[in-house]
């Protein structure tokens, strides 16, 4: 078995070599190499983490700043393994994380794709009713288009999955935003079986939140977009119908008011407690000057 695991970096911080030091960790034992597409960055991956650069099966490939899309295309048409994994730079495969997947793929022909749980306070099995097995759940295409289950650092795929996209493009489709994967995982679900773990398998970044931090409300709206643009492509490519195509189009758009609503209580909530924090102290400097 030959597993090759794609990481897309930019910019990366000191938790990269973390990362690198849990993946390959977990590969000890199997044929495998660990590609790491350079997306561009100011001083190159390769001279800021030498020791990375050379470890035995990492191979570090420079591009220009293209983006993460574009990024995750090179590095899976580079890579050579039967099952690919994929993951960021700076999120943490924890302990057991590859072979709690790996069992999955390897014990049931059926199933192309396997994820798994992170901390992010946004991954949950909730509206899950088809049970794999106990620990994990079969994700339907219907399942996959009402709620992202999957996020990239968690899955690996059969080679033979790669098989049901045109001109080996996977995430790179022609629109930039927050919504790349969600024709990636789509196209997949929608020819074969993918399982989610129901465990938690991968430190994401420390756990962030999903949306609406790190400045992703000013990408809303591009995200919205994005969603819409998986959507019409699924269609294009058979995944769903006509009809689905406009049940989607309006459950996205619902969602969205949803998001936005939960977005901008958020940011009241952030500013009454900026408001409630500032009048405080102006009532204590107040008290100080009466006395």
């Amino acid at each position: 078995m030959y597993i090759s695991v794609v990481i897309p970096a930019y910019e990366v911080n000191e938790r990269f070599p973390i990362v690198i030091a849990a993946i390959s960790g977990q590969l000890k034992g199997y044929e495998f190499e660990i590609i790491v597409v350079d997306d561009g960055s100011v001083t190159p991956i390769a001279s800021r983490f030498p020791e990375v650069a050379n470890l035995s099966g990492v191979r570090i490939i420079r591009q220009g700043n293209l983006g993460v899309g574009v990024a995750r295309d090179v590095g899976i048409s580079e890579a050579r393994g039967s099952l690919i994994a994929l993951c960021d730079s700076d999120d943490v495969w924890l302990e057991g994380s590859l072979a709690e997947r790996l069992t999955i793929l390897d014990n049931d022909p059926r199933v192309l794709m396997v994820g798994c749980l992170t901390n992010s306070p946004s991954s949950t099995v909730r509206h899950l009713r088809n049970q794999y097995n106990e620990t994990s759940f079969y994700i339907k295409l219907s399942d996959q288009l009402r709620k992202n289950y999957f996020q990239p650092s968690t899955v690996i795929f059969k080679r033979i999955a790669l098989s049901f996209f045109k001109k080996d493009k996977y995430f790179n489709i022609g629109w930039k935003s927050n919504s790349e994967e969600g024709y990636f995982f789509g196209i997949i679900a929608a020819n074969g079986m993918c399982v989610l773990v129901n465990k938690v398998l991968v430190d994401y970044d420390g756990g962030k939140a999903g949306f609406g931090v790190k400045g992703l409300s000013a990408s809303i709206i591009r995200q919205q977009l994005g969603e819409y643009f998986n959507i019409f492509l699924l269609h294009r490519a058979g995944a769903i119908s006509r009809i689905g195509l406009v049940k989607y189009l309006i459950f996205y758009s619902l969602k969205f008011l949803r998001r936005l609503t939960i977005l901008l209580l958020r940011r009241l909530n952030i500013f009454s407690r900026k408001s409630n924090a500032d009048s405080a102290l102006k009532t204590e400097s107040l008290g100080r000057k009466v006395n």
